[in-house]
């Protein structure tokens, strides 16, 4: 498929002499991505062709391999294949180097397939086409460590790039997601392709969800600068709280017996067998009931031993038999499979006492706060807020790690961490023997205040995508201005809105 307006790069008889199908499809490109009407258009001609070579493969080219090939391949990948938006361009990113590096090309593709709101960050325009970027550069008073450095994959091999290719395959990275790891026997990959878009597309629907990816509602850090103060919400109106456990995020769809999927932050799909959700009036099973829940290893004591037992602590109902079940009162959560409580704001306190930290027997990593009248809302809820102990703030970096040689001095290895969409590095850390095991891999890492310099924790296997830059320098803002936990005491005690006040 050659969307150039030229004739120059390809002979359509030599191509077709090589038993290849050419297809001419002349877009504008320079200034303009691809209306609605070529991409429909790109999409029904890959599906026609995989309809009737299902083995084989499309070879897409543009000028320079990038923008306009990139935008089509993303689209197809969101329309046929159930990506987010946001994923979608990583997975093309991650395979042609910078991948798509103009603005309005990724504006658009947010515009036509995510939230209107999203801001997907250009990776900037590749080394060879306009120079090198200054090494020490600044956003929004934090400091990110841009390395200037010429990639090879960044590069075109000749003259006019190689075509980008795109196969009929919806794997990530070649491998199959497990689920929490592999810790709890019997939890299997959904394989079948068909299946997984129609309980992804069910998930959605029960969240109301317009977007492609992972529909569950995703909290914002609790935060009080000059630049944001979303504090004050909780004496604006009334809230309920809960701990924050150290565990693993996912959306539980009771379709009925023996049909019981979770879905992970990368929105992959997983059935668990042998699991049980019994109507509480009814001798029946539950159906067409979706859950929202943190998966935890818990530490039992079992004939005087620690034994581990995963449980899934189920805290809000999204969808119940069918009916919106959105907006609920959290003291009144009717599900019995180690329900997690919300409790009222003024209950703050008890979430530090020793007596309830003792009595859960799973990691707390902070707290969050569930504004009482708002609905389920998927994705990003501003009203959501998660307050992290200021020494547990993370993000979640890619690492990268790079040996490094400058003029007259020895190698050194280098690790550069990265966010969503961005080439160059948002910090860096020092490269141990233990941690080059992580290259590649996604990351968690803090802050260390004394020496502002970051400090790994763990690998997040459950995610396969660092946290975006706005994400980012959120946590940075958070850590520059921490609302500590007594400041969150006080606050609450003094100003926290109280239920029975709100009428």
């Amino acid at each position: 498929m050659d969307f150039t307006k030229t004739s120059r790069y390809y002979d359509r008889q030599q191509v077709e002499k090589n038993c290849c199908i050419y297809k001419k499809m002349p877009m504008e490109g320079h200034g303009q991505t691809p209306t609605e009407e070529e991409t429909r258009e790109f999409i029904e001609c890959v599906n026609a062709f995989f309809e009737n070579n299902p083995s084989d493969i499309v070879a897409l080219h543009c000028t320079h391999g990038f923008n306009r090939t990139g935008f089509l391949i993303v689209a197809y990948l969101v329309d046929q294949c159930s990506y987010a938006v946001d994923m979608a361009i990583e997975e093309f990113a991650s395979a042609r180097p910078n991948g798509i590096y103009k603005e309005d090309y990724l504006k658009e593709l947010c515009k036509r397939y995510g939230d209107e709101e999203d801001v997907i960050q250009p990776p900037g325009r590749p080394l060879w086409e306009e120079g090198p970027i200054a090494e020490d550069e600044y956003c929004n008073g934090a400091p990110i460590h841009f390395v200037e450095e010429t990639h090879a994959s960044s590069l075109p091999s000749t003259s006019h790039a190689n075509p980008s290719t795109l196969t009929n395959g919806t794997k990530q990275n070649g491998t199959v997601k497990r689920f929490m790891d592999g810790l709890v026997p019997g939890v299997t990959y959904v394989e079948d392709e068909e299946e997984r878009v129609y309980l992804q597309g069910k998930t959605r629907e029960y969240c109301n969800y317009k977007g492609k990816g992972f529909p569950g509602s995703q909290p914002v850090s609790l935060e009080h600068s000059p630049q944001k103060d979303n504090l004050r919400f909780l004496s604006e109106q009334p809230y309920m709280v809960s701990w924050k456990a150290d565990g693993v995020r996912y959306l539980v769809l009771i379709e009925g017996e023996n049909q019981v999927y979770a879905f992970d932050r990368d929105n992959n799909v997983f059935k668990i067998p042998n699991v049980t959700f019994l109507h509480r009036k009814l001798s029946r099973h539950l159906r067409n009931t979706l859950v929202d829940a943190e998966m935890i290893i818990d530490k039992v004591q079992e004939n005087g031993k620690v034994v581990d037992t995963p449980r899934l602590l189920i805290y809000d109902i999204i969808r119940f038999e069918d009916q919106d079940k959105g907006k609920i009162r959290r003291e009144k959560e009717p599900m019995s499979i180690r329900r997690k409580d919300f409790f009222l704001l003024i209950a703050t306190p008890k979430f530090f006492d020793q007596k309830f930290l003792k009595s859960i027997g799973h990691e707390i990593d902070g707290l969050i706060f569930q504004p009482v009248n708002l609905p389920y809302h998927p994705g990003r809820c501003d009203m959501l807020l998660k307050w992290k102990p200021p020494g547990l703030c993370t993000i979640d970096f890619k690492l990268d790690i790079r040996k490094v040689q400058k003029q007259g001095e020895l190698p050194e290895w280098v690790g550069n961490l990265h966010v969503l969409h961005t080439e160059l590095p948002f910090g860096r850390i020092k490269v141990t023997k233990d941690l080059k095991q992580y290259d590649q891999k996604i990351v968690e890492c803090k802050l260390n205040p004394a020496t502002q310099l970051w400090e790994f924790l763990r690998e997040r296997t459950d995610k396969s995508f660092p946290n975006a830059l706005t994400t980012a320098m959120s946590v940075c803002s958070t850590i520059r201005y921490p609302v500590s936990k007594d400041a969150l005491l006080n606050f609450i005690i003094q100003k926290g809105c109280k239920i029975n006040e709100s009428g």
